[in-house]
Formats: structure tokens, C-alpha cells, sequence
């Protein structure tokens, strides 16, 4: 009986270690992210809308360029601030289907791309870390759309039931062959599954 308490308590031991190892890498890497490219990306922000702003108003091919590249920052910049802020892991009482609803309707505003959002009927049993994790796939396959599909329309439905969750997201967009090279978004998006 000493073995197997003497067991159980190595195994929580460890697993909290693992834990708090996890934890202190997601800090660092905020912080990383934070203090370089976050940065570096609002320094941009700033001055190309200094730059937009000065540029003579006869000159469209200039202020064509500066807005997209204006955008582009932008889009850069809420990207970050997004891993960031999922860098932290669940937060207490992470509940998938509420944080989902919210999240289209931000990314819907600003990829300018309509959401739709199908809740499973059927309540998910998961823990708050396995619907964090579906919440990351979700977050990438939306990525994946706005950046590569050309889509006016994005699909997202969650089904589950006693034994299993089902997520699918798709959309109305061009597509890609399996033939095609995949990213790197493609494949962890599977590991995370």
C-alpha cells in the first residue's frame, strides 16, 4: 500500500513539475513576444501612419501602398496580441461555446469575413484544457481562411455527444488540393486534434 501512495504521489509530483515547467515557457515566451515583436509592430503602426499622414494627397500610388501596409501591421499586430493572450492557457471556468460565439463575431468584424456558428445541441463534457485546445484549431483554421481562401463566408459547428466531439470549420472559398504544399498551421492544428 506504501508503494502505490509513494507511486501516486510521484506521478502528481511530476505532473505538476511538467505543469509549472509549461507554464513558466508560455510566460517567457509572452514576454519574449511582447517585448520584441509586439513592440516593434506598434513602433510600425505608428510611424506608417505618420507617413500616410504627410504623404502629399496627389501621390495615390503612395498612400495605396502605406494603407496596405498600415493594414498589414495591424493585422500583424492583433495576431501577436492574440497568441499572446492564448499563451496563458484557460482561464477559470473556460467555457468553449461561450468564448467561441464572441470570437467569431470579433473575427468576423475584423477579417470582414461573415461567421456562422452551429453550438453542439448535445452539452460538452471536456475539460477546460481540451476545449482550450479546440479553441486554438478553431483560432488557425479562421487564420487559414482569411489569409489563404478568399472567402466571403466561414463555418463553424461543434457537435458532440457521451464519447465524442466533432468540429468542423469550412468555407465558401477557392480551396486546396491535398496535393498542395502544407503549412505549418495544417499540421499543428492536426497535432493539437
Amino acid at each position: 500500500l506504501l508503494a502505490i501512495v509513494t507511486h501516486r504521489a510521484n506521478l502528481n509530483l511530476r505532473r505538476r513539475l511538467g505543469e509549472e515547467a509549461t507554464a513558466a515557457e508560455r510566460n517567457r515566451l509572452r514576454k519574449q513576444l511582447h517585448d520584441n515583436l509586439a513592440q516593434s509592430l506598434a513602433f510600425l503602426q505608428m510611424k506608417t501612419g505618420q507617413m500616410l499622414d504627410a504623404a502629399p494627397r496627389a501621390d495615390e500610388r503612395l498612400i495605396g501602398g502605406l494603407k496596405e501596409i498600415t493594414g498589414s501591421v495591424e493585422r500583424c499586430y492583433q495576431d501577436v496580441r492574440d497568441t499572446m493572450s492564448l499563451l496563458n492557457g484557460p482561464p477559470e471556468g473556460f467555457s468553449l461555446p461561450s468564448n467561441l460565439s464572441s470570437y467569431l463575431q470579433e473575427w468576423s468584424q475584423r477579417s470582414g469575413i461573415q461567421a456562422h456558428y452551429a453550438p453542439s445541441a448535445y452539452p460538452l463534457r471536456l475539460s477546460p484544457a481540451t476545449q482550450w485546445e479546440l479553441m486554438h484549431i478553431v483560432r488557425e483554421a479562421l487564420a487559414n481562411i482569411q489569409r489563404h481562401s478568399g472567402a466571403h463566408q466561414a463555418w463553424v459547428e461543434v457537435k458532440g455527444s457521451p464519447k465524442e466531439v466533432s468540429l468542423a470549420v469550412r468555407d465558401d472559398g477557392k480551396g486546396f488540393l491535398d496535393s498542395q504544399r502544407r503549412g505549418v498551421g495544417l499540421n499543428i492544428m492536426e497535432e493539437r486534434a
